[in-house]
Protein backbone atom coordinates (compact mmCIF):
# COMPACT_ATOMS: atom_id res chain seq x y z
CA UNK A 1 0.00 0.00 0.00
CA UNK A 2 1.07 3.58 -0.59
CA UNK A 3 0.59 6.46 1.84
CA UNK A 4 -1.58 9.15 0.27
CA UNK A 5 -0.44 12.07 2.41
CA UNK A 6 2.75 13.52 1.07
CA UNK A 7 3.03 11.15 -1.90
CA UNK A 8 2.99 12.78 -5.33
CA UNK A 9 1.04 11.48 -8.30
CA UNK A 10 2.81 11.08 -11.65
CA UNK A 11 1.47 14.35 -13.05
CA UNK A 12 1.08 16.67 -10.07
CA UNK A 13 1.52 17.32 -6.37
CA UNK A 14 -1.98 16.51 -5.16
CA UNK A 15 -2.54 13.46 -2.98
CA UNK A 16 -4.59 10.50 -4.20
CA UNK A 17 -7.81 11.57 -2.49
CA UNK A 18 -7.72 14.91 -4.30
CA UNK A 19 -6.66 13.36 -7.59
CA UNK A 20 -9.60 10.97 -7.38
CA UNK A 21 -12.07 13.80 -6.74
CA UNK A 22 -10.88 15.82 -9.75
CA UNK A 23 -10.77 12.78 -12.03
CA UNK A 24 -14.30 11.75 -11.07
CA UNK A 25 -15.87 15.17 -10.71
CA UNK A 26 -17.08 14.39 -7.21
CA UNK A 27 -16.56 12.30 -4.11
CA UNK A 28 -16.34 8.60 -3.36
CA UNK A 29 -16.06 6.78 -0.07
CA UNK A 30 -12.83 4.83 -0.67
CA UNK A 31 -13.48 2.32 2.14
CA UNK A 32 -12.78 -0.58 -0.25
CA UNK A 33 -9.59 1.00 -1.61
CA UNK A 34 -7.84 2.46 1.40
CA UNK A 35 -7.22 1.74 5.07
CA UNK A 36 -7.28 4.76 7.38
CA UNK A 37 -5.07 4.57 10.48
CA UNK A 38 -4.22 7.01 13.27
CA UNK A 39 -1.39 9.42 12.57
CA UNK A 40 0.75 9.63 15.73
CA UNK A 41 2.73 12.56 14.32
CA UNK A 42 -0.26 14.83 13.83
CA UNK A 43 -0.08 18.17 15.70
CA UNK A 44 -3.26 20.24 15.78
CA UNK A 45 -1.27 23.32 16.77
CA UNK A 46 0.55 23.27 13.42
CA UNK A 47 -2.70 23.59 11.49
CA UNK A 48 -5.30 26.29 10.85
CA UNK A 49 -7.16 24.84 13.84
CA UNK A 50 -4.50 25.83 16.36
CA UNK A 51 -6.74 28.60 17.71
CA UNK A 52 -9.51 26.12 18.57
CA UNK A 53 -10.31 26.31 22.28
CA UNK A 54 -11.94 23.86 24.66
CA UNK A 55 -10.99 20.30 25.52
CA UNK A 56 -13.95 18.63 23.78
CA UNK A 57 -13.83 20.66 20.52
CA UNK A 58 -10.08 20.04 20.23
CA UNK A 59 -10.51 16.34 21.02
CA UNK A 60 -13.22 15.95 18.37
CA UNK A 61 -11.22 17.86 15.75
CA UNK A 62 -8.02 15.91 16.43
CA UNK A 63 -9.91 12.62 16.18
CA UNK A 64 -11.19 13.61 12.74
CA UNK A 65 -7.88 14.92 11.41
CA UNK A 66 -5.17 12.79 13.03
CA UNK A 67 -5.44 10.02 10.45
CA UNK A 68 -3.40 8.74 7.54
CA UNK A 69 -4.73 6.72 4.59
CA UNK A 70 -2.89 3.76 3.08
CA UNK A 71 -4.02 2.84 -0.41
CA UNK A 72 -4.20 -0.49 -2.17
CA UNK A 73 -1.85 -0.68 -5.15
CA UNK A 74 -4.70 -1.26 -7.58
CA UNK A 75 -6.38 1.94 -6.38
CA UNK A 76 -3.16 3.89 -6.78
CA UNK A 77 -2.83 2.75 -10.38
CA UNK A 78 -6.48 3.42 -11.19
CA UNK A 79 -6.58 6.92 -9.68
CA UNK A 80 -3.26 8.11 -11.08
CA UNK A 81 -4.17 6.84 -14.54
CA UNK A 82 -7.52 8.65 -14.48
CA UNK A 83 -5.96 11.84 -13.14
CA UNK A 84 -3.24 11.81 -15.79
CA UNK A 85 -5.95 12.27 -18.43
CA UNK A 86 -7.24 15.50 -16.87
CA UNK A 87 -6.27 18.78 -18.52
CA UNK A 88 -3.42 20.49 -16.74
CA UNK A 89 -4.19 23.75 -14.90
CA UNK A 90 -2.98 27.11 -16.12
CA UNK A 91 0.04 28.56 -14.37
CA UNK A 92 -0.66 31.14 -11.67
CA UNK A 93 -0.28 34.68 -12.95
CA UNK A 94 3.16 35.96 -12.04
CA UNK A 95 1.89 39.10 -10.29
CA UNK A 96 -0.68 37.22 -8.22
CA UNK A 97 1.82 34.48 -7.40
CA UNK A 98 4.34 37.06 -6.22
CA UNK A 99 1.69 38.77 -4.09
CA UNK A 100 0.73 35.48 -2.44
CA UNK A 101 4.37 34.64 -1.71
CA UNK A 102 5.58 38.04 -0.53
CA UNK A 103 2.53 39.82 0.89
CA UNK A 104 0.63 36.89 2.45
CA UNK A 105 1.27 33.98 4.78
CA UNK A 106 -0.10 30.63 3.65
CA UNK A 107 2.40 28.61 5.68
CA UNK A 108 -0.14 26.93 7.97
CA UNK A 109 -0.99 23.27 7.44
CA UNK A 110 -4.39 22.15 6.26
CA UNK A 111 -6.18 18.99 7.35
CA UNK A 112 -4.35 16.99 4.68
CA UNK A 113 -1.07 18.49 3.55
CA UNK A 114 -0.12 22.14 3.30
CA UNK A 115 -2.43 25.12 2.97
CA UNK A 116 -1.25 25.52 -0.62
CA UNK A 117 -2.27 21.92 -1.40
CA UNK A 118 -5.81 22.83 -0.39
CA UNK A 119 -5.81 26.02 -2.47
CA UNK A 120 -4.39 24.27 -5.52
CA UNK A 121 -6.97 21.48 -5.31
CA UNK A 122 -9.83 23.97 -5.18
CA UNK A 123 -8.42 25.91 -8.13
CA UNK A 124 -7.79 22.79 -10.24
CA UNK A 125 -11.22 21.32 -9.55
CA UNK A 126 -12.85 24.62 -10.50
CA UNK A 127 -10.89 24.88 -13.74
CA UNK A 128 -12.01 21.42 -14.83
CA UNK A 129 -15.55 21.27 -13.47
CA UNK A 130 -16.88 24.84 -13.14
CA UNK A 131 -16.27 26.53 -16.44
CA UNK A 132 -16.35 29.36 -17.41
CA UNK A 133 -16.00 30.83 -13.91
CA UNK A 134 -12.58 31.99 -12.77
CA UNK A 135 -10.60 29.36 -10.84
CA UNK A 136 -8.48 32.14 -9.33
CA UNK A 137 -11.27 32.85 -6.83
CA UNK A 138 -10.72 29.44 -5.26
CA UNK A 139 -6.95 29.77 -5.39
CA UNK A 140 -7.20 32.75 -3.03
CA UNK A 141 -10.56 32.01 -1.37
CA UNK A 142 -9.09 32.14 2.14
CA UNK A 143 -6.85 35.16 1.64
CA UNK A 144 -9.24 37.38 3.64
CA UNK A 145 -9.69 34.93 6.47
CA UNK A 146 -10.50 31.33 7.37
CA UNK A 147 -13.10 30.05 9.79
CA UNK A 148 -10.62 29.86 12.67
CA UNK A 149 -9.68 33.57 12.55
CA UNK A 150 -6.43 33.00 10.70
CA UNK A 151 -5.84 35.83 8.22
CA UNK A 152 -3.15 35.28 5.56
CA UNK A 153 -3.40 38.95 4.55
CA UNK A 154 -4.00 42.23 6.37
CA UNK A 155 -7.06 44.31 5.53
CA UNK A 156 -4.79 47.23 4.58
CA UNK A 157 -3.65 45.26 1.53
CA UNK A 158 -7.15 44.84 0.09
CA UNK A 159 -6.60 47.59 -2.53
CA UNK A 160 -3.43 45.82 -3.70
CA UNK A 161 -5.34 42.55 -4.04
CA UNK A 162 -8.21 44.21 -5.89
CA UNK A 163 -5.77 45.63 -8.43
CA UNK A 164 -4.65 42.09 -9.32
CA UNK A 165 -8.17 40.72 -9.85
CA UNK A 166 -11.17 41.41 -12.05
CA UNK A 167 -14.20 43.01 -10.32
CA UNK A 168 -15.98 39.64 -10.56
CA UNK A 169 -13.07 37.82 -8.92
CA UNK A 170 -12.68 40.41 -6.19
CA UNK A 171 -16.38 40.36 -5.33
CA UNK A 172 -16.40 36.60 -4.89
CA UNK A 173 -13.05 36.54 -3.07
CA UNK A 174 -14.10 39.03 -0.40
CA UNK A 175 -17.50 37.35 -0.04
CA UNK A 176 -16.11 33.83 0.31
CA UNK A 177 -15.12 33.78 4.02
CA UNK A 178 -18.44 35.39 4.99
CA UNK A 179 -20.68 33.00 3.04
CA UNK A 180 -18.64 30.08 4.34
CA UNK A 181 -19.33 31.13 7.94
CA UNK A 182 -23.03 31.51 7.20
CA UNK A 183 -22.99 27.96 5.82
CA UNK A 184 -21.08 26.62 8.82
CA UNK A 185 -23.57 28.30 11.16
CA UNK A 186 -26.37 26.37 9.37
CA UNK A 187 -28.69 29.40 9.66
CA UNK A 188 -28.51 30.22 5.98
CA UNK A 189 -28.85 26.64 4.77
CA UNK A 190 -31.77 25.91 7.07
CA UNK A 191 -33.63 29.04 6.00
CA UNK A 192 -33.07 28.50 2.29
CA UNK A 193 -33.99 24.81 2.54
CA UNK A 194 -37.32 25.89 3.98
CA UNK A 195 -37.97 28.19 1.02
CA UNK A 196 -37.20 25.92 -1.91
CA UNK A 197 -40.52 26.76 -3.53
CA UNK A 198 -39.87 30.49 -3.59
CA UNK A 199 -36.18 30.80 -4.43
CA UNK A 200 -37.11 32.43 -7.71
CA UNK A 201 -38.04 35.48 -5.61
CA UNK A 202 -34.50 35.83 -4.25
CA UNK A 203 -33.04 39.15 -5.37
CA UNK A 204 -29.92 39.51 -3.26
CA UNK A 205 -28.13 38.67 -0.03
CA UNK A 206 -26.54 41.23 2.29
CA UNK A 207 -23.92 40.18 4.83
CA UNK A 208 -20.71 41.29 6.54
CA UNK A 209 -17.09 40.87 5.42
CA UNK A 210 -15.18 38.73 7.89
CA UNK A 211 -11.93 40.67 8.03
CA UNK A 212 -13.45 44.07 8.94
CA UNK A 213 -17.25 43.55 9.21
CA UNK A 214 -17.96 45.88 6.29
CA UNK A 215 -21.30 45.45 4.51
CA UNK A 216 -21.27 43.34 1.34
CA UNK A 217 -23.99 42.34 -1.09
CA UNK A 218 -24.38 39.79 -3.87
CA UNK A 219 -27.26 39.74 -6.32
CA UNK A 220 -29.11 36.46 -6.88
CA UNK A 221 -26.97 35.32 -9.82
CA UNK A 222 -23.76 36.13 -7.97
CA UNK A 223 -25.06 34.26 -4.93
CA UNK A 224 -25.64 31.06 -6.91
CA UNK A 225 -22.16 31.30 -8.42
CA UNK A 226 -20.73 31.85 -4.94
CA UNK A 227 -22.58 28.82 -3.59
CA UNK A 228 -21.04 26.67 -6.30
CA UNK A 229 -17.61 28.00 -5.37
CA UNK A 230 -18.42 26.99 -1.78
CA UNK A 231 -19.52 23.54 -2.96
CA UNK A 232 -16.18 22.90 -4.64
CA UNK A 233 -14.27 24.14 -1.60
CA UNK A 234 -16.18 21.89 0.80
CA UNK A 235 -15.33 18.80 -1.27
CA UNK A 236 -11.82 18.96 0.15
CA UNK A 237 -13.11 18.21 3.66
CA UNK A 238 -14.45 14.76 2.82
CA UNK A 239 -12.78 11.91 4.72
CA UNK A 240 -10.89 9.43 2.56
CA UNK A 241 -13.00 6.51 3.75
CA UNK A 242 -15.67 5.35 6.20
CA UNK A 243 -17.90 8.41 5.83
CA UNK A 244 -20.67 7.12 8.06
CA UNK A 245 -18.45 6.44 11.04
CA UNK A 246 -17.07 9.90 11.72
CA UNK A 247 -19.23 12.65 10.19
CA UNK A 248 -16.78 15.59 10.50
CA UNK A 249 -18.72 18.82 10.91
CA UNK A 250 -17.43 20.50 7.72
CA UNK A 251 -18.20 17.36 5.72
CA UNK A 252 -21.75 17.55 7.07
CA UNK A 253 -21.90 21.08 5.62
CA UNK A 254 -20.57 19.72 2.33
CA UNK A 255 -23.42 17.25 2.16
CA UNK A 256 -25.88 19.94 3.21
CA UNK A 257 -24.81 22.33 0.44
CA UNK A 258 -24.90 19.52 -2.11
CA UNK A 259 -28.41 18.52 -1.07
CA UNK A 260 -29.64 22.12 -1.12
CA UNK A 261 -28.15 23.06 -4.49
CA UNK A 262 -29.43 19.84 -6.03
CA UNK A 263 -32.98 20.38 -4.79
CA UNK A 264 -32.86 24.07 -5.77
CA UNK A 265 -31.73 23.19 -9.30
CA UNK A 266 -28.65 25.39 -8.87
CA UNK A 267 -25.81 22.86 -8.80
CA UNK A 268 -23.89 24.31 -11.73
CA UNK A 269 -20.47 22.84 -11.06
CA UNK A 270 -19.97 19.19 -11.97
CA UNK A 271 -20.24 17.45 -8.61
CA UNK A 272 -21.40 13.93 -7.81
CA UNK A 273 -21.48 12.56 -4.27
CA UNK A 274 -22.54 9.02 -3.51
CA UNK A 275 -25.40 8.75 -0.98
CA UNK A 276 -24.37 8.63 2.65
CA UNK A 277 -26.43 8.01 5.76
CA UNK A 278 -25.19 9.41 9.03
CA UNK A 279 -26.94 8.01 12.09
CA UNK A 280 -26.45 8.21 15.82
CA UNK A 281 -25.70 11.01 18.25
CA UNK A 282 -22.20 11.90 17.11
CA UNK A 283 -23.12 13.84 13.91
CA UNK A 284 -25.59 15.98 15.86
CA UNK A 285 -23.10 16.56 18.66
CA UNK A 286 -20.38 17.62 16.24
CA UNK A 287 -22.75 19.97 14.45
CA UNK A 288 -23.76 21.68 17.69
CA UNK A 289 -20.14 22.05 18.77
CA UNK A 290 -19.24 23.47 15.35
CA UNK A 291 -22.02 26.07 15.47
CA UNK A 292 -20.98 27.26 18.95
CA UNK A 293 -17.31 27.41 18.03
CA UNK A 294 -18.03 29.40 14.86
CA UNK A 295 -20.19 31.93 16.73
CA UNK A 296 -17.38 32.38 19.23
CA UNK A 297 -14.79 32.95 16.50
CA UNK A 298 -16.90 35.66 14.85
CA UNK A 299 -17.64 37.34 18.17
CA UNK A 300 -13.91 37.48 18.96
CA UNK A 301 -13.23 39.66 15.91
CA UNK A 302 -16.43 41.69 15.94
CA UNK A 303 -17.85 39.97 12.88
CA UNK A 304 -21.62 39.81 12.55
CA UNK A 305 -23.25 36.63 11.28
CA UNK A 306 -26.44 38.54 10.45
CA UNK A 307 -27.62 38.49 6.86
CA UNK A 308 -30.62 39.59 4.82
CA UNK A 309 -32.19 37.83 1.86
CA UNK A 310 -33.60 40.46 -0.49
CA UNK A 311 -36.96 39.57 -2.02
CA UNK A 312 -37.58 36.77 0.48
CA UNK A 313 -39.93 36.91 3.46
CA UNK A 314 -37.93 37.31 6.68
CA UNK A 315 -38.60 34.61 9.27
CA UNK A 316 -40.65 35.55 12.31
CA UNK A 317 -41.91 38.86 10.91
CA UNK A 318 -45.20 40.61 11.61
CA UNK A 319 -47.89 40.24 8.97
CA UNK A 320 -50.63 42.77 8.33
CA UNK A 321 -53.51 41.67 6.11
CA UNK A 322 -55.22 44.40 4.11
CA UNK A 323 -58.75 43.59 2.95
CA UNK A 324 -62.10 45.38 2.86
CA UNK A 325 -63.53 44.58 6.30
CA UNK A 326 -66.78 43.23 4.86
CA UNK A 327 -64.87 40.46 3.13
CA UNK A 328 -62.85 39.37 6.15
CA UNK A 329 -64.45 36.54 8.09
CA UNK A 330 -61.53 34.44 9.29
CA UNK A 331 -57.80 34.00 8.92
CA UNK A 332 -58.49 31.10 6.58
CA UNK A 333 -60.67 33.32 4.38
CA UNK A 334 -58.02 36.02 4.35
CA UNK A 335 -55.38 33.58 3.21
CA UNK A 336 -57.56 32.36 0.36
CA UNK A 337 -58.52 35.75 -1.09
CA UNK A 338 -56.46 36.50 -4.19
CA UNK A 339 -56.91 40.24 -3.73
CA UNK A 340 -55.47 40.22 -0.23
CA UNK A 341 -52.37 42.34 0.23
CA UNK A 342 -49.89 41.70 3.03
CA UNK A 343 -47.50 44.23 4.50
CA UNK A 344 -44.44 42.44 5.86
CA UNK A 345 -41.57 44.39 7.39
CA UNK A 346 -42.44 47.41 5.30
CA UNK A 347 -42.84 45.51 2.02
CA UNK A 348 -46.09 44.47 0.36
CA UNK A 349 -46.99 41.10 -1.17
CA UNK A 350 -50.09 39.68 -2.81
CA UNK A 351 -51.64 36.47 -1.53
CA UNK A 352 -50.48 34.68 -4.67
CA UNK A 353 -46.88 35.67 -3.90
CA UNK A 354 -47.23 34.21 -0.43
CA UNK A 355 -48.99 31.01 -1.43
CA UNK A 356 -47.49 28.10 0.49
CA UNK A 357 -45.06 30.37 2.33
CA UNK A 358 -47.11 31.73 5.23
CA UNK A 359 -49.22 30.04 7.87
CA UNK A 360 -52.04 32.30 9.04
CA UNK A 361 -52.58 31.98 12.78
CA UNK A 362 -53.52 35.52 13.79
CA UNK A 363 -53.88 38.65 11.69
CA UNK A 364 -54.52 42.35 12.16
CA UNK A 365 -56.55 44.25 9.59
CA UNK A 366 -55.32 47.74 8.82
CA UNK A 367 -56.14 50.13 6.02
CA UNK A 368 -52.97 50.75 4.02
CA UNK A 369 -54.69 51.96 0.87
CA UNK A 370 -52.17 54.70 0.16
CA UNK A 371 -49.22 52.30 0.47
CA UNK A 372 -50.95 49.72 -1.70
CA UNK A 373 -51.61 52.25 -4.45
CA UNK A 374 -48.00 53.39 -4.22
CA UNK A 375 -46.64 49.86 -4.65
CA UNK A 376 -49.19 48.28 -6.95
CA UNK A 377 -50.93 51.19 -8.74
CA UNK A 378 -54.47 52.54 -8.50
CA UNK A 379 -56.00 49.32 -9.78
CA UNK A 380 -54.67 47.40 -6.77
CA UNK A 381 -57.78 48.26 -4.76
Amino acid sequence: AAAASGSLGPVGGLDLRRQAAIAKGGLTDHRLEAVVLKNPDFDLDQTIFKTLEGFIPRLVMKKDLAVKPFWHDVAVQRITAAYSRIERPHAIDADLHEFMLNECNFSMEHADGSFMDHLVFCRDYCQVHFKPHSPRVLLIHSILGVGTNYFPMEAAKIPQLAALLTPHEMKHTEAFPSILRLILSWKLLDELAGKLGSLDKLKSIKFHRVIDNQDLELDAEEFWVQMNYQMIHLLDFAPTADWESGAPVVFQCCLGVYDFLTKAGQLRATVAIQPVRMAGLMPTLKRRIGVRVLAKYSAQIGHSLDYELGGMIPPGCDVTVVLPSARVRSSKTAGAKLLAVFCICGRTFTAQQLAGRVTFAAVNYVDHSARIRQDFGDDAS
